[in-house]
């Protein structure tokens, strides 16, 4: 098995050889976490930063905000909301992926005039909505075909309204989506509709364009990243044409890559690295994700690796999430193992993956790809 390291920090050995020749009578700590904590805290530092300077915009009523991977969509929107239910407005948050839509609502007071939730589940809720029981085995064939038909089929009888509707994620769309949530907005109140985009991460094709200021939309762009620590960012900018950086943004673990050529290298891969991280460095499993870019190897890991779906693990802590990228979308962990076997596995997807990851980022994958990546 091939291993490869870039802009790596010194180990726990080396570290404590250097204290032991500079002062042998130090006691000497290590803890595998304090750089992580310290990274994701200055990076928290930068993001609200940024999305300070852009709160205001609410002011308008129709803001389209587009920006990169990592540059605080979702926080501006959460941060939005936040501002509209202390104006004591009706407000309506949501996105298309319910992992976003359950980090929305960690973010955000639990309170009958905030309405948080994933587009498709939060529309069967709406006071009016014709009722549509998903079946267990709900797939989505079923979410996309039959339960959007019947949301278009029923949206008339919707009562529930709103003043402001925040839209995350909005690339994810159909213009028709966006069209039935506008006609939620009362006619008496401000009618204030706030999307944040990036048309990078499309990996829905459902005609969805950034709305043009000439239509009457306040534009602006989130345009630093402030999610990824130095190494990994660099890695998105250069190679994905991810957001620049801050020049004070920290290094953390930075990037390794692990070669594997078949599915059976890469699972053992995965089990070899959960084992250091889990078991050897007693790391917390909710800050460990393990994505892919097919359904195939995500079922052979979960399988043989006791990774669980991202649901498992938000009912029942302590377990490590694995989940494809489609899945994972918007959401950011300390460290990501990213599997992928398929040398030639589209930018997007790469794109969006990697740039989970905040301060560790393990690709395990053939020689192909780390070239691909520069690694």
């Amino acid at each position: 098995m091939t291993h490869r390291w870039g802009n790596q920090p010194l180990s726990q050995d080396a570290l404590e050889s250097i204290v032991d020749v500079l002062s042998p009578n130090a006691t000497f700590s290590w803890d595998p976490l304090a750089q992580a904590s310290s990274a994701r805290s200055r990076l928290d530092d930068i993001c609200q930063e940024q999305i300070k300077a852009m709160a205001g915009l609410d002011v308008n009523t129709r803001v389209a905000v587009t920006g990169a991977a990592g540059t605080g969509k979702s926080r501006l929107a959460a941060n939005w909301a936040l501002r509209a239910f202390h104006r004591e407005e009706r407000t309506l948050v949501t996105c298309y992926n319910e992992p976003l839509a359950a980090q929305l609502r960690r973010r955000l007071p639990e309170d009958d005039s905030l309405r948080i939730g994933a587009f498709l589940t939060l529309a069967l809720s709406l006071e009016g909505m014709e009722p549509l029981v998903p079946p267990a085995d709900a797939g989505d064939e079923w979410w996309n075909v039959h339960a959007v038909g019947h949301l278009l089929r029923y949206w008339h009888q919707v009562t529930e309204q709103f003043d402001t509707i925040i839209i995350d994620e909005a690339q994810d769309f159909s213009p028709a989506w966006i069209a039935a949530l506008e006609m939620l907005l009362d006619p008496e109140g401000p009618r204030r509709v706030l999307l944040l985009a990036d048309e990078h991460q499309m990996l829905y094709q459902r005609g969805f364009t950034t709305p043009l200021a000439a239509d009457g939309w306040t534009r602006c762009e989130l345009v630093v990243n402030c999610r990824n620590s130095f190494s990994i960012g660099n890695l998105i900018r250069r190679r994905l044409n991810g957001a620049p950086a801050p020049l004070n943004r920290p290094e953390a673990a930075g990037i390794r890559w692990i070669e594997a050529d078949d599915l059976e290298s890469a699972v053992a891969a995965v089990q070899e690295q959960l084992h250091q991280l889990v078991t050897v460095e007693a790391r917390d499993p909710s800050t460990i994700l393990v994505e892919t870019t097919d359904s195939t190897t995500r079922h052979a890991l979960r399988a043989h690796s006791n990774l669980v779906p991202w649901e498992q693990a938000a009912s029942t802590p302590g377990q490590v999430v694995c989940e494809n990228v489609h899945r994972a979308k918007g959401l950011e962990v300390d460290t990501v193992l990213f599997v992928c076997t398929d040398s030639q596995v589209e930018d997007t997807l790469l794109y969006i993956g990697l740039s989970r990851a905040v301060v560790e980022l393990t690709v395990i994958g053939p020689k192909a790809l780390a070239d691909r990546l520069g690694l």
